[in-house]
């Protein structure tokens, strides 16, 4: 099935062709590899496992790599370490964007790219740092990558960066084509202004055109609970927020039984059982559940059947979970290390949003490439070829296999045939998205896209229905 033309968008948006060296600039002299990653980590997916995994590789193989393209990494009180990046580059044979790092809002970059503050704990990479490493991995031809740093209270300032963003204030006055955050907070912890505030540029920057992408959480439906042992002091239904609104594509977990980049997936669950009789103290599973927002239309239509009383997350998942990106960690948290301590395994949520938002700028890449408009609003054009069994089998990898339950109050989420709660839609084959997408937009007239409400519903029972 076609998607429907409400998802295209009405007009191609105006695109800066990406600025050249000049003709006598130096080539950047070419890094080497002196820190080696050591067999014991080999498990652990590289960015070509992961490409092969989802379906990216055959894009960048026709040469849709995210080349006319520029992506933003929104982080907070982290930095990306570049002499830590260009190492990972080299060592595991892997391109990547030109990078412009800015502190936004008063911020000074570089901050300090671990919040361990260089102890010698090679899993303290800093979140920043892997989120170059996740989106580099999706789209390694990017025009530009800007990581955007701000060293103040999410909650107060993410509309304002959010608006810059759209302006393209700190990319060059050109807007960016995709978004990635992995930062986020209960919905609680917000107040109202702040997410009307936030709603306000979230919807502008969809409706622009720029695709946003979202962390749903490490700690499934329960990060928002009063949890006796993860030490989560709020209670209730709500989810992590902006992963929660529908102008996002929030991003949940899985995880596969062994380091095949091809085996089976299943809900990304460290926890599986009930922590608070197992006594186990690790609660990190991909985050999903019912938020207070209303039901979106793009949800209105799920596969398998369910049918949901609120706006459900996540949208779809990715590699969250073992065996985890291979990452290096940043130069301060390698003093005193040898190079081979410095690499391991990394996961959650934040590494699977990236992905999927250097993915889909890959896909962007080739609809552009050929003329075709790519869909305004991303969640609407995701769900619209969900809705079609074929389109659904072809693009999706249906997760059917664990929970992201941690502890028996909060008794939700079961993996199921089709939309779930625990993995959404599952996940992704990039190539045939992108396939699909140019399809529709060879065959449709664009339209102006509709523009549903996006204020929070008044009142939600404590336990929504829900079924699937």
């Amino acid at each position: 099935m076609l998607l429907a033309a409400a998802v295209i968008a009405a007009t191609l948006p105006v695109i800066a062709p990406p600025v050249s060296p000049s003709a006598g600039a130096a080539a950047p002299a070419a890094v080497e590899c002196t820190t080696p990653p050591p067999s014991f980590v080999a498990d652990s997916l590289t960015p070509q496992a992961l490409r092969e995994r989802y379906g990216i590789q055959p894009l960048l193989d026709a040469g849709y790599d995210g080349r006319g393209q520029t992506a933003v990494l929104i982080e907070f009180d982290q930095s990306v370490d570049i002499e830590a990046l260009d190492q990972w580059k080299a060592c595991l044979g892997v391109d990547g964007p030109p990078i412009t790092q800015t502190g936004v809002l008063g911020a000074s970059v570089p901050l300090p790219p671990s919040p361990c503050g260089g102890t010698g704990e090679p899993g303290c990479f800093g979140e920043a740092q892997g989120d170059a490493y996740a989106m580099i991995a999706g789209a390694p031809g990017l025009d530009q990558l800007y990581v955007l740093v701000s060293d103040q209270n999410e909650q107060e300032v993410l509309a304002d960066i959010l608006d810059r963003v759209r302006s393209g204030v700190y990319t060059g006055g050109r807007r960016p084509d995709v978004v990635s955050l992995s930062f986020g907070d209960c919905q609680p912890q917000w107040t109202t202004a702040e997410i009307e505030d936030t709603e306000t540029a979230l919807q502008a920057l969809a409706e622009a055109g720029t695709w946003f992408f979202h962390a749903a959480g490490d700690a499934g439906p329960s990060g928002c609970s009063n949890h006796p042992v993860c030490d989560t002091a709020l209670a209730g239904p709500d989810m992590r927020y902006p992963a929660a609104s529908r102008w996002t594509t929030a991003v949940g977990g899985t995880e596969i039984e062994d380091a095949n980049p091809l085996g089976e997936g299943s809900v990304w669950n460290e926890s599986p059982g009930d922590v608070t009789t197992s006594g186990g103290e690790n609660c990190a599973s991909g985050g999903g559940g019912l938020s207070t927002f209303p039901t979106p239309a793009s949800q209105g239509n799920l596969p398998g059947g369910a049918t949901l009383p609120t706006r459900g997350l996540p949208d779809v998942s990715a590699l969250a979970g073992y065996p985890g990106y291979l990452n290096l960690a940043s130069s301060g948290s390698c003093v005193n290390e040898t190079p081979a301590d410095c690499w391991f395994g990394n996961g959650g949520t934040s590494l699977a949003s990236p992905l999927y938002a250097g993915a889909f700028a890959s896909i962007r890449s080739r609809l552009l490439a050929e003329g075709l408009t790519p869909p305004t609003v991303l969640n609407d054009a995701i769900y619209a070829i969900a809705a079609d069994p074929t389109d659904y089998a072809a693009a999706f990898v249906d997760i059917t296999k664990g929970n992201n339950r941690i502890y028996e109050s909060v008794d939700c989420c079961d993996a199921t045939i089709g939309y779930d709660l625990a993995s959404g839609l599952g996940e992704l084959r990039i190539d045939v998205v992108a396939e699909l997408l140019a399809t529709v937009a060879r065959n449709t007239v664009p339209t102006t896209p509709t523009t549903p409400t996006t204020t929070p519903a008044a009142a939600v029972p404590a336990t929504p229905a829900f079924t699937g």
